[in-house]
């Protein structure tokens, strides 16, 4: 088993359908040079939003800056185990994963709306991108739901993830790439 190639900007191209696709990619890569603290990138399945997210994380990596990739459900899932009420009697909390998601210079949390719907999943998300927030720390979020659908899941987490001075949006919309050959 290889593993895949770290994802890049110039592997991109064109799909037939979505004249978008390169320029939305051209406005990530370009906001790269000069990060925010939030950047959304939004739209259908399959249209490249985790793709670009990986290859803005590898395009500032190199610069010696540290980024952490995880899946929101992951996340959620781990902080879960980690903040168990149920762990043994006696055992503490390890806030090493904590401590990361929080601090990490860049965090690419993939997948935003896939989660379960569980006050604590609004919750840890609501701290950590509050924090992240506070401390100026960029945060990468890919989601397919729309920054409308985001305030209408939960007015906190999209007040954070959209604050003006801080936020840019990348909508990427365009046909499941995946499933172009089912045409």
């Amino acid at each position: 088993m290889t593993d895949k190639p770290p994802a890049s900007f110039d592997d991109l191209q064109p799909i037939e359908g979505y004249p978008g696709l390169l320029e939305a990619a051209r406005r990530i890569e370009d906001w790269c040079e000069q990060p925010t603290v939030f950047l959304v990138i939004h739209g259908g399945i399959g249209t490249g939003k985790t793709h670009c997210a990986e290859a803005a994380g590898h395009k500032l990596s190199p610069q010696g800056i540290e980024v952490c990739f995880t899946t929101v459900v992951q996340l959620l899932d781990d902080l879960r185990l980690v903040l168990s009420p149920s762990r043994p009697l006696g055992t503490e909390v390890d806030y090493t994963l904590i401590d990361r998601v929080r601090s990490v210079e860049v965090l690419i949390l993939d997948g935003l709306g896939f989660q379960r719907e569980t006050d604590f999943a609004h919750e840890q998300l609501g701290d950590i991108l509050g924090h992240r927030l506070r401390l100026r720390l960029t945060t990468i979020i890919t989601t397919t739901l729309s920054p409308c659908a985001i305030y209408e899941w939960d007015p906190m987490i999209s007040s954070r993830m959209f604050y003006p001075e801080a936020s840019m949006t990348v909508p990427m919309h365009g046909p499941d790439f995946r499933r172009r050959g089912e045409r």
